[in-house]
């Protein structure tokens, strides 16, 4: 008898430590609606000029933007054709450009957009090595969907929603912004 109630209390206390363990989390919906208002605030707040999110108008923006010599203005953003938001900080359109089974190395710093830093490999020797394959999402969608349009040396903001690939690598539900410090291109 005793050592059937020794059973059930021990069984209970566990129950009751794994219950007060577990924490409740939002769902993915939900979550992606959080991110969605946070990335509206973002744009109002910033006055950010978003070009290239109308199809009517994508290729006008595009010239627009891409004939702008970099440095941008800090509120000019052309998205790409996934949903990421490129602004050119430095491009020489003349250098070389990332092409199939190019090695490109990226340095860079990730925020969210309250500014709270996620990422960076600013001071790895190597920074990130990938071998460019335009529209594989290595390292992620909208980072390798952004190198189609840049140049070795170039540096820029890129803005990426979760649903472009940051959600599995850093396992959050939030739009991340990259300071592209440093790219170089090698073939």
């Amino acid at each position: 008898m005793k050592k059937q109630l020794y059973t059930i209390i021990t069984g209970l206390l566990a129950l009751l430590i794994g219950l007060s363990a577990c924490k409740k989390t939002e769902s993915y919906a939900k979550q992606r609606k959080a991110e969605k208002a946070a990335w509206e605030a973002y744009v109002a707040n910033n006055g950010l000029d978003l070009r290239g999110t109308d199809p009517a108008t994508r290729q006008a923006d595009s010239v627009y933007c891409f004939s702008q010599a970099a440095p941008w203005p800090e509120n000019l953003y052309f998205m790409t054709p996934s949903g990421a938001y490129l602004r050119l900080e430095a491009d020489d359109p003349n250098a070389t450009s990332p092409q199939l089974g190019n090695t490109i190395i990226l340095r860079y710093k990730s925020y969210d957009l309250e500014g709270v830093m996620f990422g960076q490999n600013t001071f790895e020797r190597e920074g990130m090595v990938i071998v460019y394959t335009p529209g594989n999402g290595s390292p992620s969608v909208g980072l390798n969907e952004a190198l189609a349009y840049l140049h070795h040396g170039s540096r820029a903001q890129v803005l990426i929603d979760s649903k472009l690939g940051n959600s599995t690598q850093y396992n959050a539900v939030v739009t991340l912004r990259f300071e592209l410090t440093s790219i170089t291109v090698t073939r």
